[in-house]
């Protein structure tokens, strides 16, 4: 997790430099610039204190390293602080020694486990606030981040990017006649689904009422009309084996080669307005449209059989 100011240039930089060192790199320069201050402690004596500098790198481990090794630096922390006044001339006795060492050993282990606390709480606040209260997916806010950086990833590379607009048909109806708790139930069935039908590297996200989207890095038309078609198929089944009236219909876009004219709110538009055509001729369907190079799709319909069910009707796209 980021640093909440990591909008600074400076540290916004060091911490890119931090997350992106090995572990065994982070332990060794933390160590060694612990080893570094107690020099410095040294050179400085008795009377000038350099405490804040010590929390630097014991603030580092607890914050970037995963595992509780902080705490062994906070504890070697005050053997060097030690060490640096003894060399440096400090003629306090044994039992000072000895209380100032458990004092500073407890101080910093305290601020690691403050620190470490404090990361999980932070990451645990960025997750819900990313996430679907109901459904557990990635909610519209986390959805338009990604999308914004799989689609300059995609500028950037030239790779495609498949993003769907998902409408769960006749919702209303469902709510209506079974009521919103098995309306509420039913959103949670199609959210897992949804998710289980795709890749680790695919995001899927709820972006309200009974609105899906999912984001397909690598794309291409074939491979989205595989996805849209078992997609359909799936909610389909899924409706069938509940007693739900619901089907799906999707709007699928494939983006290739994208200009810097383009924008990822516009492949969200195009995908939204390509999932209502699919509403207007008749639901329960999908279209796919090549952006830039497909000019208007058009709808042919074609039976389909899925496996122990009822002829769907596909909506299948054929470039004017």
């Amino acid at each position: 997790m980021r640093l909440p100011v990591a909008t600074i240039p400076f540290l916004a930089w060091s911490d890119r430099f931090v997350r992106h060192m090995r572990p065994c790199h982070l332990r060794f320069l933390c160590f060694l610039l612990l080893l570094v201050i107690g020099y410095v402690d040294y050179l400085t004596g008795v009377e000038a204190s350099l405490s804040i500098f010590y929390l630097f790198p014991v603030a580092c481990m607890a914050w970037y390293y995963e595992g509780w090794l902080c705490v062994g630096y906070a504890v070697a922390l005050p053997v060097i602080w030690g060490i640096a006044n003894y060399l440096a001339g400090d003629s306090s006795g044994p039992a000072i020694i000895v209380w100032n060492g458990t004092v500073r050993t407890i101080f910093f282990s305290s601020v690691c486990v403050l620190i470490k606390q404090l990361k999980a709480a932070l990451e645990r606040e960025h997750e819900l606030s990313h996430r679907d209260h109901l459904t557990g997916l990635l909610n519209r806010r986390a959805f338009t981040e990604i999308l914004r950086s799989e689609y300059s990833r995609c500028q950037r590379s030239g790779s495609s990017l498949g993003l769907a607009y998902v409408d769960l048909d006749h919702f209303k109806e469902l709510n209506d006649r079974l009521g919103h708790a098995e309306g509420d139930h039913a959103l949670t069935e199609v959210a897992q689904l949804l998710h289980n039908q795709l890749r680790l590297c695919d995001a899927v996200a709820r972006l309200g009422g009974d609105e899906f989207a999912i984001l397909v890095p690598g794309s291409t038309v074939e491979g989205a009309q595989t996805i849209a078609e078992r997609l359909v198929t799936s909610v389909k089944n899924l409706s069938a084996q509940k007693g739900w009236p619901l089907t799906a219909s999707i709007g699928f876009v494939v983006l290739e080669k994208l200009g810097r004219e383009d924008s990822s709110e516009m492949a969200l538009k195009l995908s939204d307005n390509l999932m209502y055509q699919v509403k207007q001729a008749g639901r329960d369907g999908f279209q796919i449209l090549r952006h830039p190079e497909d000019s208007v799709p058009s709808v042919k319909e074609t039976p389909v059989i899925p496996s122990g069910g009822p002829i769907l009707r596909k909506q299948e796209v054929e470039v004017l």
